[in-house]
């Protein structure tokens, strides 16, 4: 590939970005693109692209995991519940070690059991599900302390998803470990020959997988103010635009750092999003067209494994 084409890679997720934004813009002047509702989107997409964070580097090794939602809701109830004993500290860390314990857990299932992971991320749902229901003891959701929502607010919700989003752009790109995981998802045999210790590096994985899910939790529940129980596998959802943003950055890594990659996919995804339902179109058309795009990303990401570093 030459320059001028790695070039034109580069800029067009950016020029896509622009050409959606003007078109909805165009179609809906008033309602569209108001500096509250983008000041919301900006916000909305980057605690999404923690999860994100999350996500990517299980993803990226072919570990397909659906309890982050579930942790994430799980790690918000943890902390409100402690926050009332324990203050900030009960908020903070118990978010946050919920998170690490439930990403743990989820490691030892998918990475000894000789079972699909999605069929035991299934399961662990279930139970993550059924514990949250547990948690709420019969309210529709737990609420936190008006003290705590300065987390969830501009600008400090944005200061903490951005350093999420440069420790994982250091990781994925400026370490050892970044890049272990490209090798054990091109494949993981060789990388074992060749002495990466791949049980290991995906215990990593899922422990950052859960931190990121814990962080999300605390930052979630003081944007939202409440957290309600899920069940139905109705946690698995909330994924589904950092997988999408995932897919997006296994795409593009080859044109730059995938976490700017991951960002802008979690920014198209939401500004299409926002758009769709600014010109009233039905949920259930919206769910069309995200599910086209989810398989254009998988195609997509799927074609870029030749490029993966296996040495």
């Amino acid at each position: 590939m030459n320059k001028e084409t790695k070039q034109i890679r580069v800029v067009l997720p950016f020029a896509a970005i622009a050409v959606v934004f003007v078109l909805f813009k165009i179609l809906q002047p008033e309602r569209f693109g108001t500096m509250n509702s983008i000041s919301i989107l900006l916000q909305q997409t980057l605690m999404q692209s923690i999860l994100g964070c999350g996500l990517y580097f299980l993803n990226e090794m072919g570990i397909f995991d659906m309890t982050l939602g579930a942790n994430m809701i799980i790690s918000a109830m943890a902390g409100c519940w402690l926050s009332t004993r324990f203050g900030w500290a009960g908020l903070i860390l118990g978010g946050l070690l919920t998170g690490m314990v439930i990403g743990m857990i989820g490691s030892q299932f998918m990475t000894r059991l000789e079972i699909n992971p999605m069929i035991i991320s299934v399961g662990l749902i279930i139970i993550y599900e059924a514990i949250s229901t547990i948690l709420t003891q019969g309210a529709y959701a737990l609420q936190v302390e008006e003290r705590y929502r300065v987390l969830g607010k501009a600008p400090v919700n944005v200061i903490v998803s951005l350093l999420i989003l440069l420790l994982s752009a250091v990781l994925a790109g400026r370490t050892k470990f970044g890049l272990y995981v490209n090798a054990i998802g091109s494949n993981a045999q060789v990388a074992e020959s060749m002495g990466i210790r791949v049980q290991r590096y995906k215990s990593y994985a899922f422990l950052y997988g859960g931190i990121c899910a814990g962080i999300m939790g605390i930052v979630n529940i003081c944007y939202s103010n409440s957290m309600g129980a899920a069940s139905g596998l109705s946690s698995a959802a909330s994924i589904f635009t950092p997988l999408m943003a995932c897919l997006f950055a296994g795409a593009y890594k080859r044109y730059m750092n995938p976490i700017l990659a991951l960002v802008l996919g979690s920014l198209f995804m939401n500004l299409i999003a926002n758009g769709l339902l600014t010109n009233g179109l039905e949920s259930s058309l919206q769910n069309v067209v995200i599910g086209i795009m989810l398989l254009i990303l998988v195609h997509s990401s799927s074609n870029s494994r030749q490029y993966d570093v296996t040495k």
